[in-house]
């Protein structure tokens, strides 16, 4: 048989077996490997695979469908952070209890991530991202459940109201004033209904189990997207293009957070039973409670067709660069610098936070020797006895500060107007003795420069993270890839995530300045907190935690150039080894259709 090969073929290859100089052979062993579509390469479900459909099989898409569902779980998260101190309000929870059932996203985070990276890594890792999504919605939906179970709660009750009558004596009821009458007990708010308390105590009970299981089930759902969907982007990418996809997903989960914060801001300025109130109390009141479970069911709401376009995903992309040439030295070795130097200003930042505010508002009271606030003082020494902390009646005295209730205030009488309720013969109240319902008028002009420092600081702390995720995926073997993201995962949750809201939650605890007070002697929620040591305590953490982090950032790099440095010989003849092998495949598959 005479050999019709064209001679620039075997010139090519002039030292290899003669399989290489017989094109049939060749196409045989080459071509179905390299070039024939396989099932596992076509988009859809089922047997709904369109042929416009397949247009979409590509790993930008994919990377948009990817990272939006990232950005929604995290916006969820940050959300339920956002929503906190109404939550502590409505259910009577401190701020140690509020912040597990943030940090009870770490538990289904933690105890699920070495399972799903495990036997997920071996299905259709789009479909196991998709169900995450399922998982987000869920939780999306058990949130505000606490809300349709439970109500609003008696702390909405309008606590002010006009009029004249029978309104005139709820108001002396429900009003703490500092009289004869309220000294023996008499309405003043300070006796337990014993029947009213227990009904309180289990819905608490009910919405905190309610709010941890739903913490927990949106933590499971973050799993397949922090390890299966990132080492699917991997696989299906240019290892130098690898970082700049990772990089998208962290911007958008840190998008996640601003968005999340100010959601809450939105929604908590919403009233909670989406009413418009006929009362003076307002988002600035601290009795007032907005809308915390409106937020996240938009939220899960748009999950939806994220869910439905995630799922039509193949195992593989059909254009999937496995066999690829290794990236040159150049590319895979990242500069350090910028990383740490972002990690730093980042640092740098937060700690500028501590110094950006505003004074506290002024709540009538003074500090002890210990430390503590207290709102007694020598006016209100005769009637403190009987006052109460178990609600809050703010009245701002005509001195320009803010009393916490007509008792503190020293207040022995109230009168009604058309518009507003007056409270006389204040004993605490220097200038003529009066005040009127709600607190002192307050704003911060430090607010959008506040703001503006932390979103910064946000957009550095995503620089470090798509590097860290890149140096992952280079250094481990790909059959472990995604067992290896699940133990960074793990680390990440010990370490960080589960014991940073309870550090944080018993930190801002310990700037509180005056406590609920329920029946038994117990503590409910904080109704005020020194805003000042709040943000120095809070930032100061945070700055802190960040510059332990800096050196450990820069060991870390400087240990990756070594490793680089010392594999780049291994790399080159790699490099030429795949690139002989994807010359021969691709002459294969020419000749083959000669």
């Amino acid at each position: 048989m005479v050999d019709d090969s064209p001679s620039w073929l075997v010139k090519e290859y002039p030292d290899e077996d003669s399989k290489w100089r017989r094109p049939p052979n060749f196409s045989t062993a080459a071509t179905e490997h390299h070039r024939t579509p396989e099932v596992d390469s076509v988009c859809g479900i089922g047997r709904f695979k369109p042929r416009c459909l397949q247009r979409c099989a590509n790993v930008k898409l994919y990377t948009f469908f990817l990272a939006a569902l990232i950005f929604v779980i995290n916006t969820m998260w940050v959300y339920r952070m956002g929503v906190l101190s109404t939550l502590e309000k409505r259910f009577r929870m401190s701020s140690s209890e509020s912040s597990f059932t943030v940090s009870s996203f770490e538990i289904g985070h933690l105890s699920t991530v070495l399972f799903i990276s495990y036997i997920g890594g071996k299905m259709n890792k789009p479909r196991v991202v998709a169900f995450g999504g399922i998982l987000c919605a869920i939780s999306g939906l058990l949130f505000p459940l606490p809300h349709v179970l439970y109500g609003s709660g008696r702390e909405v009750s309008p606590l002010a109201s006009r009029g004249t009558g029978n309104e005139t004596a709820h108001w002396l009821a429900d009003a703490p004033l500092c009289t004869e009458a309220m000294l023996a007990g008499s309405g003043n708010g300070s006796s337990c209904d014993a029947n009213v308390e227990m009904d309180a105590v289990h819905a608490n009970n009910g919405a905190y189990v309610i709010l941890i299981l739903s913490s927990v089930i949106l933590g499971v759902s973050l799993v397949p997207m922090n390890t299966l969907g990132v080492t699917y982007i991997y696989d299906n990418v240019e290892k130098e293009k690898a970082p700049l996809y990772f990089g998208v997903t962290a911007c958008t989960a840190q998008a996640g957070m601003i968005v999340g914060f100010s959601l809450a801001g939105i929604f908590t300025n919403i009233d909670i039973d989406l009413k418009e109130r006929d009362d003076d109390i307002g988002p600035g009141d601290p009795r007032w409670l907005g809308a915390w479970w409106l937020g996240v069911l938009i939220l899960a709401a748009l999950t939806l067709p994220l869910i439905v376009g995630m799922s039509l995903f193949p195992p593989h992309l059909p254009d999937s660069p496995k066999r690829a040439v290794l990236a040159k030295k150049e590319s895979q070795k990242k500069k350090v610098s910028p990383k740490v130097a972002a990690s730093a200003a980042s640092s740098v930042a937060v700690a500028i936070l501590t110094v950006l505010g505003c004074d506290d508002q002024r709540l009538a009271g003074s500090y002890l020797d210990n430390g503590q606030f207290s709102l007694e003082s020598n006016c209100n020494s005769h009637c403190s006895a009987g006052c109460t902390t178990a609600e809050m009646f703010p009245i701002c005295g005509a001195d320009g500060f803010t009393y916490f209730s007509p008792c503190y205030a020293g207040c022995a009488d109230v009168t009604l107007t058309r518009r507003f309720i007056n409270f006389t013969d204040c004993a605490c109240v220097p200038e003529g003795g009066w005040a009127e319902q709600g607190s002192c008028a307050y704003s911060c002009d430090m607010l959008p420069t506040y703001f503006a420092v932390l979103v910064l600081a946000m957009l550095l702390s995503t620089v470090t993270p798509p590097a860290i995720l890149a140096l992952v995926m280079r250094v481990v073997d790909g059959e472990v890839k995604d067992l290896a993201l699940g133990i960074v995962n793990i680390s990440l949750s010990v370490l960080t995530y589960i014991p940073a809201p309870i550090i944080f939650g018993a930190a801002i605890d310990s700037v509180c300045n005056v406590w609920q007070e329920v029946c038994g002697g117990g503590r409910g929620a904080c109704w005020s907190y020194n805003i000042t040591h709040y943000r120095v305590i809070i930032h100061g953490l945070t700055a802190a935690f960040k510059a332990v982090a800096i050196p450990s950032f820069a060991i870390l790099f400087c240990l990756q150039k070594g490793k680089l440095d010392e594999e780049q010989g291994d790399e080159e003849l790699a490099e030429k080894e795949v690139r002989i092998e994807m010359g021969r495949a691709d002459v294969g598959a020419d000749a083959a259709l000669l």
